[in-house]
This record gives structure tokens, sequence and C-alpha cells, in this order.
């Protein structure tokens, strides 16, 4: 699949795919801007295996945690323990995820809930259509106490209100807010002033 995975098993890193829980059809995409890629959560620290990457003559290290994989004509982007946007890491994921090499449907739905508005402030075709999905189909309530723990109770039922009709304007107030409610969990606020001092030092 990728020689990254190729990687991990020779060092015996256990590690966890984002696998899509439903398949998108090609025109809910948008195909001159969109390129399906390898999304994969490794259970090590960065500092252990990153060499590894960057060292293997077919990666290209594009930026930061992400790969271009020359073998298989693919992107790799990777993710150390946590789903993370930037500094706001935002999911732990379970141990039982790699278990099974791959994240749980539960796991997959926060970050397809997430991911896009921290990352784009908006829902693409592709991500409105799981979410329509999921939602049409069942509800499942460890969703909404995953994700308080996350973003707050208040937050999460506006947002999860407004997705189960279908309703996939989020103002950037509501973002912001969001953004500065996961500042205070997973050590986000210290990796906030790490990020902005390390910047500032550059200039």
């Amino acid at each position: 699949m990728s020689v990254v995975i190729d990687i991990l098993l020779n060092e015996k890193i256990s590690y966890a795919i984002l696998k899509e829980i439903y398949d998108v059809p090609s025109n809910m995409v948008n195909q001159k801007n969109y390129k399906k890629d390898l999304d994969i959560v490794v259970n090590c620290s960065k500092n252990e295996i990153i060499d590894k990457f960057i060292n293997h003559d077919n990666l290209l290290h594009i930026e930061k945690n992400s790969f271009f994989d020359k073998i298989n004509n693919i992107r790799v982007d990777i993710y150390f323990k946590t789903l993370n946007v930037g500094y706001y890491h935002y999911l732990k994921i379970d141990q039982k995820s790699y278990g099974q090499n791959k994240i749980q449907d539960i796991e997959y739905l926060i970050y397809i809930i997430l991911d896009p508005i921290l990352k784009f402030s908006f829902y693409q075709n592709r991500h409105q259509y799981i979410l329509n999905k999921y939602f049409n189909n069942f509800e499942n309530n460890d969703l909404k106490i995953k994700l308080s723990n996350i973003i707050g109770k208040l937050l999460t039922n506006k947002l999860l209100d407004k997705l189960r009709i279908g309703d996939f304007y989020i103002s950037n107030s509501f973002i912001k807010i969001c953004k500065f409610r996961m500042l205070f969990i997973n050590d986000n606020f210290v990796l906030m002033l790490r990020n902005r001092f390390f910047n500032a030092t550059k200039i």
C-alpha cells in the first residue's frame, strides 16, 4: 500500500489508517483539486520514526509530516498518536484502532466533522455527502460524548443540530470559538505558545 507502512512494519510500530466509512461518488469530488491520499496515524512519537521517512530513497518529503510515495504514486499524511490540524490536536486515537490497523468509525466521524472546518473553514461536497449519509442512517450517542470532550457540550449540540438538517454553513466566529475551546485540551495551549515563539524568532 505504501513505503511508509513497510517502514512501520519493519520497525514494529503499530498504525491506524483513516479509511472512509462511505464510498463517495465521483461527482461529489472536485476532480481538479482533489487527489486521494493516504492518511495514517502512527502509535509513536515523531522523533522515534521521522528520520526513517525523511531518509528513505522512495519517499519525497513534501512538508512537515507529509511525504510523496514515489513507488505507489501517492501522498501520505502522517499523524502521531492524535489527529490534528496544526497545533490543534483534537483526538487521541484509541489503542483498539491500532490493533485493527484502521481508525474506528466514531473516530473517523469526528475527523470528518472537525478537520474540514479547522483546515478549510467549510465542508466540501465529499464531507457533506459522508455526513448526510451518517445522519440519515443512524446516530451514535458516543459521537456527542466524544465531541463534547473536545469542544464542549454547548458547541457540540449547536454543531450537530446544524449537521442533522444538512446545514453545512459554519460561521467564522463559531470556528474561532471551537479553536479557543480546543486550546485547553491535549496541551494545545502550550503547543500554540511554542509555535508562536518559534515563528517570532524567525523574523
